[in-house]
């Protein structure tokens, strides 16, 4: 998994110090840890927590502060005391710290707006390799939604069944989408052992996969349970929020999009997820950038 800092700089401003730096080239080394720990500035400290909690997968431990005159004495600060959370990955001595705090001082931060990560210099981006998670559920099988799926290799996969049997022998029409392995070019979830969802499925706790053919003959969709509502990830069912809106000109409740594989079925699911969602997500939609965190 890799995180561009630059893309949480929307409202994040970062500014990263070495707290402890080892590197080892020929068995020796003149530091306690080959760890290291990176401290983040941010404006709202408990969003950027939450984020990093619940998306990325750290744990947070035991904080501490920095008071008095000794966070400007060093440079730190302007005079600021310090208030640091700190966030691990893994339960390991030697496992990555993540420091983090939101400065109260008299001269706020500036927000930097970092298009590329080579706009500024410095830390612009972290690479977290990660194995532990265990259950992924796929909307469709078109090769843009599932490719690197094999990766997850201790997850369960949970796939629409009537999906599952389409794409082991699509129509020629379908072939491509679907990257089928008689086009000789490597399929994505060729090897993937899949849990078939037949109708509708309880797959945790708060998390339900159904039926919504249309973009494709097995496509899903999966409603999750928040604290606001029901959202609904409608995968490929419609591509932009504008596709749910009402239609002036026809006199429609919302405006299918132009590629699918059964009008009548996208339309009767698209009228389904309609129903259940409190808010829908879309794959394809720009919009959902607009929000670091959902819900």
């Amino acid at each position: 998994m890799v995180l561009g800092m630059h893309t949480l700089s929307t409202k994040s401003f970062l500014f990263f110090f070495l707290s402890a730096f080892g590197v080892s080239l020929f068995g020796n080394s003149n530091f306690s840890r080959q760890t290291i720990d990176l401290g983040m500035v941010v404006s709202d400290i408990e969003k950027s927590v939450s984020f990093y909690k619940q998306v990325v997968g750290f744990e947070e431990v035991d904080g501490f502060e920095v008071k008095g005159s000794f966070p400007k004495a060093v440079g730190l600060t302007d005079g600021a005391h310090l208030n640091v959370r700190v966030l691990v990955l893994g339960e390991d001595e030697s496992a990555t710290k993540l420091k983090m705090m939101q400065v109260d001082s008299k001269k706020p931060a500036r927000t930097i707006k970092q298009p590329h990560i080579h706009t500024l210099t410095g830390f612009s981006y972290l690479t977290i390799f990660v194995e532990d998670v265990d259950l992924v559920i796929m909307t469709h099988l078109h090769w843009d939604h599932c490719y690197n799926v094999e990766k997850f290799s201790r997850a369960k996969l949970y796939l629409s069944e009537r999906e599952y049997r389409f794409a082991l022998n699509p129509i020629p029409f379908y072939i491509k989408s679907y990257e089928h392995p008689s086009l000789g070019i490597g399929c994505p979830w060729e090897k993937c052992k899949f849990n078939l969802v037949k109708d509708e499925e309880e797959i945790v706790e708060g998390i339900r996969a159904f039926q919504t053919p249309g973009h494709s003959p097995g496509h899903m969709g999966v409603a999750v349970q928040t604290e606001k509502g029901v959202y609904v990830l409608a995968g490929d069912l419609v591509f932009v929020r504008e596709n749910l809106e009402p239609d002036a000109e026809t006199g429609w409740p919302f405006y299918p999009p132009g590629r699918f594989y059964n009008i009548l079925e996208l339309w009767h699911s698209i009228e389904d997820v309609i129903r259940r969602a409190d808010y829908v997500m879309l794959t394809h939609d720009p919009s959902h950038f607009e929000q670091e965190l959902y819900p």
